[in-house]
């Protein structure tokens, strides 16, 4: 859990409110609210930014004192904000109008107490409207790059909320047009998904945004790897089983891919889910269990590409050999097959013609299983 939206009128929050919410970023408490002893207790990306929980909790207290904007984006599932309403507020820019509320007209692009912009925080919320994501991004594309105090930006967070797809195309699109040259750091944003036992489909979902929309920006699958098998002081930073199987996934998917046979590829996946243990406490994670796992699906995935270009040499050589065959039959019977021609075909369009008919594709077919 990344992210609770709590309503303006809470009064109260009790003993372990929150307690083990290990990956919580975003969240503002109402300013009189009674906060009970260790209601942040192990709510450890929530407690970075500050030295101490007393800090902490005044922090969220006064998150967005002077900054509307967040405000207002933050409670928009309770307020029912409109597009209309936002672009107003938008337009309310600091110095434009002098009175006693100059204070308040904060331009869009500030950062709160967690270094987040107005557009981190409508990434992170419950509701999610493109009309909204495409005021904001136009008024202040700068949002777009700004990290917040975890070092990431919006569109980490979209995905992590599992926005439609229709406004990730948007943020994607909006970087390639604003910061074309940007760098996101991808292999952050894998890591912090992985550590947060995000669901699977978040970090497919992610992976299939660089691969599809950033290709030439890479994802260090090996740090990304080392790091889940480096037992940190904290034993949270660590990626559940599951997670870690999943980004063990990712990272092998280019040389998966590559092995052209559905079969064997379906033989690593089902590797990876039935040989990794299952842990049922983080505390209890086997380090070297994990390393003894990676080695093993090495040297199984190696195994496989051997194979498989061995297969494909021999598949190779024997439509080679078809198609030679279909060459000779066509030269015995090529004096009675000009004489038959009125178009004589050049030398090329015959070899191409021999090897279109040489039957290489049923052959290949039956003697797959014998290779195999």
């Amino acid at each position: 859990m990344h992210t609770i939206e709590l309503c303006d009128t809470i009064t109260n929050i009790d003993l372990d409110g929150f307690n083990n919410c290990h990956s919580l970023r975003n969240i503002s408490i109402p300013h009189d609210a009674d906060i009970g002893e260790y209601v942040f207790y192990k709510c450890f990306d929530l407690q970075q930014p500050f030295r101490a929980e007393e800090q902490l909790i005044h922090s969220l207290k006064h998150r967005f004192d002077n900054l509307p904007i967040h405000n207002m984006i933050y409670y928009q599932s309770y307020n029912n904000m409109t597009v209309d309403q936002l672009s107003s507020a938008l337009d309310k820019r600091s110095g434009h109008r002098r009175s006693p509320r100059m204070t308040l007209d904060q331009p869009g692009n500030k950062q709160d107490c967690m270094g987040m912009t107005p557009l981190h925080v409508l990434a992170c919320s419950s509701i999610q409207s493109i009309e909204l994501y495409k005021s904001l991004v136009t008024k202040y594309p700068e949002n777009l790059v700004v990290e917040d105090g975890w070092g990431d930006v919006p569109l980490l967070y979209a995905v992590w909320s599992d926005a439609p797809m229709e406004i990730l195309q948007f943020l994607v699109e909006s970087y390639q047009s604003f910061y074309p040259n940007h760098e996101l750091d991808w292999t952050g944003m894998v890591k912090t998904l992985g550590v947060a036992g995000a669901q699977n489909e978040c970090i497919m979902k992610l992976h299939s945004i660089q691969q599809t929309f950033f290709p030439d920006q890479r994802i260090d699958w090996t740090t990304v790897i080392q790091d889940a098998l480096s037992p940190p002081d904290q034993y949270y930073l660590v990626p559940s089983s599951k997670s870690f199987g999943h980004l063990v996934q990712c990272s092998i998917t280019d040389r998966v891919d590559k092995i052209g046979l559905k079969q064997w590829r379906d033989d690593i996946s089902d590797c990876i889910r039935k040989t990794l243990p299952t842990e049922r406490n983080k505390k209890l994670i086997d380090f070297d269990i994990r390393r003894t796992f990676l080695t093993d699906l090495e040297t199984t995935l190696s195994w496989y590409e051997d194979e498989y270009h061995k297969l494909k040499e021999a598949t190779s050589i024997l439509e080679l050999v078809l198609w030679k065959q279909k060459i000779d039959s066509h030269r015995s019977h090529g004096e009675r097959g000009r004489r038959n021609k009125k178009i004589r075909m050049g030398k090329a369009d015959v070899r191409e013609q021999c090897r279109f008919n040489c039957g290489a594709d049923i052959v290949i077919q039956h003697v797959m299983p014998y290779l195999l």
